[in-house]
């Protein structure tokens, strides 16, 4: 109980204490909290001395302006450690009693916010919204959606991207924050996301995405900004989780004709052989097969649009992403459908006749160590 009231109150809640050791009990505090060992986590009552005092320190700088010395390090470490608290459900509660969501939503706002910054505040109020009906129906109130998508615009920091898109991927749930997200512009950046994004945030901003596909109004929109090649070559090359978020977004599109012209122009092989008119029915189980599909065969033809239809060139910023080209691939030559089984039928002959020849003699059991460098990998 001392060692608390020293750290919180004495440390952290100081307004004469230097801001260095304030900054590194704020970062204590966040490094304890994400503790594995349950037995290194702090205890309920630090918990709840420590959120007012942070909060406070949240709400003093949005309202003054934040010092550029020591690059905001103290209001980024108390933002970290809210982050963390939030976890639980009754620290959100506690955070959002204590002022906190506004104070962050605020300091997101400051002129003299790094990208850095808004960042980790971003990362806060999703972690705040997340099981609790009461603190997302507040973010959503307080506007600053707005704020998001025009940062979403501007930044080029890739973990700032991630934090905002996980942001409006989390608020997305509620109607008025989709209607809020498409009147703020937040379209077009979330599918230049989908398109160039880490992994990360190609999930997030799919997500949303799909959440803004689920209303007429937005598919409008989304059909506007060209969103189905991305989700296209999403399904194709993102990870799994991405692969599933375009997928379903894709498939809340489909009753739309010009979304499955270009659906079956981003994948020939498929078009033919689901023939020039498919129905909505099977454009949705082509979509599943390509979104669950892990690997392909290596023998079989890759689609025109894996190497250049899709291709969106990348854009020096979000905002030079107005007027892309709309390029259109110069259609393959495709193996028939003898070739491909024949081909099939050869690959798997010799796929067996190699496994015979290297096969082991008869002794002690061997092992191997493989060594991934690159892109090669050794044995």
């Amino acid at each position: 109980a001392d060692l608390d009231d020293v750290l919180v109150h004495r440390c952290l809640g100081a307004p004469e204490a230097p801001r260095a050791v304030r900054e590194t009990v704020a970062r204590l505090l966040c490094n304890l909290e994400q503790a594995l060992d349950a037995g290194h986590k702090l205890r309920y009552p630090t918990k709840h001395a420590a959120i007012p005092v942070l909060a406070a320190i949240v709400a003093r700088a949005a309202e003054a302006p934040l010092p550029a010395d020591d690059l905001f390090r103290l209001e980024t470490a108390a933002v970290a450690a809210l982050q963390q608290l939030a976890l639980e459900y009754e620290c959100k509660v506690a955070i959002a009693q204590c002022g906190g969501s506004r104070a962050l939503v605020d300091l997101f706002r400051h002129a003299a916010a790094t990208d850095d910054l808004r960042a980790v505040v971003a990362l806060a109020l999703a972690t705040l919204a997340v099981n609790n009906v009461k603190n997302e129906a507040d973010v959503v109130a307080s506007g600053v959606i707005w704020d998001v998508c025009q940062f979403l615009r501007h930044t080029r920091a890739d973990v700032a991207r991630e934090a905002a898109a996980t942001l409006l991927c989390r608020l997305a749930l509620d109607f008025a924050a989709r209607t809020q997200i498409v009147i703020s512009h937040g379209v077009k950046p979330l599918v230049w996301i989908v398109a160039h994004g880490t992994n990360a945030a190609q999930h997030a901003a799919a997500t949303v995405l799909w959440n803004l596909a689920l209303d007429d109004v937005n598919q409008v929109e989304l059909i506007s900004n060209r969103a189905v090649k991305p989700l296209c070559a999403l399904v194709d090359r993102g990870g799994p989780d991405a692969k599933l978020a375009a997928a379903g977004a894709l498939k809340n599109l489909t009753h739309w004709k010009e979304v499955r012209e270009t659906i079956l122009a981003c994948w020939p092989r498929v078009s033919a052989q689901v023939g020039p008119l498919p129905s909505e029915l099977q454009i949705d189980k082509m979509i599943d097969k390509r979104a669950r599909a892990r690997r392909r065969n290596a023998f079989e033809t890759s689609d025109a649009l894996s190497t250049s239809a899709y291709d969106i060139p990348r854009a020096a910023s979000l905002d030079a992403t107005a007027d892309l080209p709309d390029r259109r691939a110069v259609r393959p030559r495709r193996l028939s459908h003898a070739a491909v089984i024949a081909t099939s039928a050869l690959a798997t002959i010799l796929s067996r006749t190699r496994r015979r020849a290297h096969t082991l003699p008869p002794g002690p059991a061997t092992t191997t160590r493989h060594t991934i460098s690159g892109d090669r990998v050794s044995a």
